[in-house]
């Protein structure tokens, strides 16, 4: 794929390409729209994808592709959410391959596996722009405990937090922004 982008639209103005919902900033919609697009790209079976563009033309522009770059303007350089979020995703799951749909039994969470022939990894989500949020699901697991990731700002490893498995299965809360799991031994 020789294109991937989505549009940060900055000062209230609207566009298709990011529909803000909720408390969800135009830059997180950018962000999460990325991740996701880059999870379903390697679940489709696409190998390489380019990220259009690296950096914004104009980061306070409203004009068409003026606020799509994972960093601020020329000159600037600043990381925006999605900097942080894609390097998130590109170190957490360095050497996973796509192995699979999770059956999520719901239509408002979608649950990717990942392995790297030793270990699996999960990528969750709700696929909506609603800001909406499902709180307790659970992923089910033949592991004692996992790592719940969040893609976090600041961060190109995100946020991880040990969680242990209770009934087969490690609870946590899904949101649009896409959440990574790792289960552990």
């Amino acid at each position: 794929l020789d294109r991937l982008g989505q549009i940060f639209a900055g000062r209230g103005i609207t566009i298709t390409s990011v529909a803000l919902a909720g408390a969800i900033s135009a830059q997180t919609v950018q962000a999460a729209w990325l991740v996701r697009s880059y999870l379903l790209l390697a679940a489709a079976g696409v190998d390489r994808a380019a990220m259009f563009m690296f950096r914004d033309v104009n980061s306070t522009g409203g004009g068409v592709f003026e606020t799509c770059g994972l960093v601020t303007q020329k000159g600037q350089w600043t990381p925006k959410v999605s900097w942080f979020w894609v390097a998130t995703l590109k170190n957490r799951l360095k050497g996973f391959r796509f192995a699979g749909d999770v059956p999520t039994g719901r239509a408002d969470v979608v649950a990717l596996r990942f392995s790297d022939g030793k270990r699996d990894a999960y990528a969750l989500w709700c696929p909506t722009s609603e800001d909406k949020t499902v709180t307790g699901f659970a992923l089910k697991t033949s592991s004692p405990r996992a790592e719940v990731v969040t893609l976090a700002v600041g961060s190109t490893a995100g946020s991880g937090t040990v969680v242990a498995a209770k009934n087969g299965a490690i609870s946590l809360g899904v949101s649009e922004c896409p959440t990574l799991v790792f289960p552990q031994k």
